[in-house]
């Protein structure tokens, strides 16, 4: 049975990948330029996919809601 990863530590490393890509960064090519490897990897990417996935969400709730009307 595989040792999972600390928690503390799929946060941290999801945290820089969804850095990167917000920057301009591939999702795609965040794994091997992070230095992800085993079970690391698979976790951070889960996190990172899926926040980024809920983030233009949020982005447009937000944009809506802080509408100023004229």
């Amino acid at each position: 049975m595989k040792a999972s990863p600390e928690l503390a530590a799929v946060f941290v490393a999801a945290c820089r990948v969804v850095a990167r890509v917000l920057a301009g960064s591939s999702l795609a090519s965040q794994p091997a330029s992070a230095g992800l490897e085993g079970p690391l990897r698979g976790a951070t990417m889960d996190m990172a996919y899926s926040t980024l996935r809920r983030f233009g969400r949020g982005d447009a709730i937000l944009a809506r809601l802080a509408h100023k009307g004229v």
